[in-house]
């Protein structure tokens, strides 16, 4: 009878450190599921602060966010489809998110709730009568309805208040009567900022669901494929696993919800901590190749990486933490996140994952072919100094290049153009915009001096107002209060000064204490200068308006607001807070390299290296046309974090001048940064898959960020090094 071999304490160390690791991974995991999507348009605005137009609009008024229905084909409807298109304006009006609709057939009921002689439309078929719906001010003033061709718009008013999870019911009701409109024979479309913010949201949670494990996969399978070792692949990505998940996790747990920008931060987090972790890993593969045992080739590299580990991960902490200085709150939560995931996770990885590698069976790798590798990183640095000339000569274009490109790249400001052709979303706003819908607004309010009369709900001055603002170039359709007072006026007669005010109101024409008085202006969805210079003439108009009576009244104040004034000020601030975010980045960096360099020619060396893959993303950007969106626009702090963690190890291992030394501290970093290089830019090559175009850019630039990273260190950096030896030696 044999009896078993006792478990050592290293191994039964060794096995509870699998169990803790994944039991943490598992949790995290789990945890992370339920973060939160919101990318609605409010959520944005606020973090830059809005404007005092956009709060009077939210506050005031109940937002600016309308969805246009077109339903067509009615000229020859049945009075089935008619009874069905009734329902669905009260299934509707039901919905969480919808705070009111403006529908043709009953554009002013609330008359009938003020005055028992009002004349508003009754019931029935003939309420639907489209040629008389069509003659109605209010009607005429936002183009509801176009009998020639049997088409009917209603327009829904999103409630502020209304949560992402409501907006996504919307949708789908949405799509739901698109279906039974089909039935019926009608065409039924819908189209607005607002449910592009939802299809946002649903291609953010794709991302985190999808497309962040699929990087989390092939990071892993690429790391398996190049260590030869699925316990050393497995050992080098559970770190950064946790890394990831714990830092979703962290921010579910603390009630933030994610958006186009935190979607990021698992990604991210997981990339930075897998680079460090593989120094470690790829160090230990060499000693036991080399012959050393397991326990004592733990113990030695972790020596040997430990100092520039820690090192690195300090850096790209202060990187990215030097993002909370940022105005927009979905970066300084990127950056805080991502700082305090590599901080935490990196020691935990160096320190949890020795004993795991300890307890790793002996390496069957062999001595000579792993000398043969070292010989061909040392023979490929020592060809890049003698070929510095022919380096330099594509250096300097290169980084010219990246500085011109990134001045000039455009700035993506129509969310639409994120989605591909053929996405639901994306079709119905362009068909209906290319019928004249003209799905974008844009809002003036003009507030009554406090010193005189406020507004009255049916004053005649407000012609001078309409007028002023339909010769305003560009814009298509105007709605004011002037349009409701005529609508008044023909449809309640006699009592149309009792049922004027709250008509107005329920148009969000004018406030509870008539003193400020609303406009909504329509325009066609166009670009960041289009956009700019309507707003420009706009604010033109609001200035000669100021200190003018019109009527009895005299406006003391003049807003131009909307979502989208402020969202481009949001998008602006975004890109501004970035590129400072990322100069600041740069110089901690410089004063880190401070540490283990000896000389400003090589800090300058340094400093060039992490600027290549830099310029290299900004001029593929630019060659490939993208403009900076929520995503791509993160691609420059995202490559330059992981730059510097090779740059690091080279540089502490290749303290000193010796060409020794610097020979031996590439043969030694280049297989960990190959590795790891590859598999990031494998990871995030799959993100090109994605159809949502800013996914799909992030992760080309990232993966080709990720090989110029590579390129620069092992190519670049040796060919800055003046005093390399000449010869073939070492």
């Amino acid at each position: 009878m044999t009896t078993s071999e006792p478990v050592r304490p290293g191994r039964r160390l060794a096995l509870g450190l699998w169990l803790a690791w994944l039991a943490a991974c598992g949790a995290t995991t789990t945890l992370a599921l339920g973060w939160r999507i919101d990318n609605r348009l409010s959520n944005w605005v606020a973090q830059a602060g809005g404007d005092a137009g956009y709060a009077l609009l939210q506050e005031r008024f109940g937002g600016d966010e309308l969805v246009l229905v077109r339903c067509a084909g009615l000229d020859g409807a049945e009075p089935a489809d008619v009874a069905w298109l009734r329902s669905g304006v009260r299934r509707l009006r039901a919905e969480p998110a919808v705070h009111d609709v403006l529908d043709p057939s009953e554009t002013f009921e609330v008359a009938r709730d003020v005055s028992a002689n009002s004349r508003a439309p009754e019931r029935g078929a003939d309420a639907f009568e489209l040629a008389q719906l069509a003659r109605r001010p209010v009607v005429r003033a936002l183009d509801l309805v176009d009998a020639a061709r049997g088409r009917l718009d209603l327009v829904l008013s999103i409630a502020p208040d209304a949560q992402p999870e409501q907006r996504a019911a919307l949708a789908a009701s949405l799509r739901t009567l698109r279906d039974e409109a089909t039935a019926h024979g009608l065409e039924l479309r819908a189209a607005g900022h607002p449910l592009l913010s939802t299809a946002l949201d649903a291609e953010a949670a794709r991302i985190e669901r999808v497309f962040a494990p699929l990087l989390v996969l092939c990071a892993f399978l690429a790391t398996a494929l190049c260590l030869r070792s699925f316990r050393l692949a497995l050992i080098a990505c559970l770190p950064a696993i946790l890394a990831s998940s714990g830092a979703r996790a962290g921010l579910a747990l603390c009630g933030v919800a994610g958006d186009l920008i935190l979607v990021s931060v698992g990604p991210v987090s997981f990339v930075v901590v897998l680079a460090s972790t593989l120094h470690l890993v790829v160090a230990f593969r060499r000693r036991t190749r080399l012959g050393e045992p397991p326990q004592a080739a733990a113990r030695a590299a972790l020596r040997e990486k430990l100092g520039a580990g820690l090192l690195a991960s300090v850096t790209t902490a202060t990187g990215f933490g030097i993002f909370v200085l940022a105005q927009l709150r979905s970066v300084e939560l990127f950056g805080a996140t991502v700082a305090l995931a590599v901080l935490i996770v990196v020691p935990l990885a160096f320190f949890g994952c020795t004993p795991l590698l300890a307890a790793c069976p002996p390496s069957s790798g062999s001595r000579a072919r792993t000398r043969t590798g070292s010989r061909r990183w040392r023979r490929l640095a020592l060809g890049a100094t003698r070929r510095r000339r022919l380096v330099g000569a594509a250096l300097v274009p290169l980084l010219v290049a990246g500085a011109l490109a990134g001045a000039n790249l455009p700035h993506e400001t129509n969310a639409l153009h994120y989605f591909p052709a053929g996405h639901a979303v994306r079709d119905d706003f362009v068909a209906l915009e290319a019928e004249g819908a003209a799905l974008s607004t844009v809002e003036l309010v003009l507030r009554a001096a406090d010193d005189g009369p406020a507004w009255s709900p049916l004053a005649p001055a407000w012609s001078e107002v309409r007028a002023a603002l339909t010769s305003t170039s560009g814009v298509r359709g105007v709605f004011g209060p002037g349009d409701v007072a005529a609508e008044v006026r023909e449809r309640a007669g006699f009592a149309a000064a009792l049922v004027a005010p709250a008509a107005q109101r329920r148009a969000a024409r004018l406030s509870e204490d008539g003193r400020l008085a609303r406009w909504t202006l329509r325009f066609p969805t166009g670009g960041e200068d289009q956009c700019r210079a309507l707003f420009a003439a706009l604010e033109s108009v609001a200035h000669d308006l100021v200190g003018r009576p019109l009527g009895a009244v005299v406006v003391s104040e003049a807003f131009v607001a909307g979502s989208l004034p402020a969202t481009l000020a949001m998008q602006r601030t975004l890109v501004e807070t970035l590129t400072s975010s990322l100069a600041w980045t740069l110089l901690a960096t410089t004063l880190f390299f401070l540490v283990v360099v000896r000389s400003l020619r090589d800090l300058a060396s340094a400093v060039v290296v992490n600027l290549v893959p830099v310029a290299a993303v900004l001029t593929t950007a630019y060659a490939l046309s993208f403009p900076l969106d929520g995503a791509t626009v993160m691609v420059a702090a995202v490559v330059l974090g992981l730059a510097v963690d090779n740059t690091f190890h080279i540089l502490h291992a290749a303290r000193g001048r010796s060409p020794r030394l610097r020979v031996r501290a590439f043969a030694r970093v280049a297989p960990a940064a190959a590795i790891s290089s590859s598999a990031l830019a494998l990871g995030f090559a799959t993100l090109v898959c994605s159809g949502f175009a800013p996914t799909a850019r992030f992760g080309l630039l990232t993966a080709i960020g990720a090989c110029a990273a590579l390129v620069a260190d092992l190519v670049v950096l040796p060919a800055l090094w003046r005093w390399w030896p000449r010869s073939r030696s070492n």
